[in-house]
């Protein structure tokens, strides 16, 4: 065996001890609070050691600040994918929200602790936050209809608008409810750009 070879078993388990802590730190920040969670505690849950902890991260920030991007990437990846295919805009914003509800109420404790606990993590959360957001602004203004009315500030507000409403579930335990919320929030979404009636008959086209 050659030594790529017998380095491969080595990389794919520090990989998976990676993956492990992040685990670890989601399910301890959601139940815990980003404060009262340590490296002790990550490590007890994820059954690595601190030595390799120390290995793969810094610190406990460092640590969760890998599990928000984590998660902020993986939403903009299914929204992104879930675009594909799409016949007209208003199937896409049906089809990103979707995406991203269901995203969430599949993984309620990434949500709870990325979007709730986590703002204890400092500003740099925020960051990470504000450039999914501006990621979700570009997308859904790059599928807007061309002879829509569209407006960086218009799209922003919505966007963030949507950002609060599923803050506010996650917040008080109802984040398996959220895919609920499609045909709502994609309103929310439509009637700045396409007006209100409009968005009415296009909901109810879909429906």
């Amino acid at each position: 065996m050659d030594g790529e070879q017998a380095g491969a078993p080595h990389r794919a388990w520090e990989a998976g001890a990676r993956a492990r802590l992040i685990a670890a730190v989601i399910a301890e920040v959601a139940e815990a609070g980003y404060s009262r969670t340590s490296v002790a505690d990550i490590c007890a849950r994820s059954g690595v050691s601190p030595t390799v902890f120390e290995r793969e991260f810094a610190t406990k920030q460092a640590c969760f600040l890998a599990a928000c991007q984590a998660l902020a990437d993986a939403l903009i990846a299914r929204v992104r994918a879930s675009l594909h295919g799409t016949r007209d805009w208003r199937d896409g914003v049906r089809a990103g929200l979707d995406a991203f509800l269901t995203h969430l109420a599949e993984h309620p404790a990434a949500a709870r602790a990325c979007m709730v606990e986590g703002l204890a993590a400092g500003p740099e959360v925020l960051a990470i936050r504000d450039v999914a957001m501006r990621d979700f602004v570009d997308l859904f203004n790059a599928h807007a209809p061309t002879e829509a009315h569209r407006s960086e500030l218009v799209s922003e507000a919505s966007v963030g608008g949507v950002y609060g409403i599923v803050l506010r579930r996650i917040r008080d335990g109802d984040t398996g409810a959220l895919p609920g919320l499609v045909s709502a929030l994609a309103y929310f979404l439509l009637a700045p750009v396409v007006g209100c009636p409009r968005a009415r008959l296009e909901l109810a086209g879909s429906a």
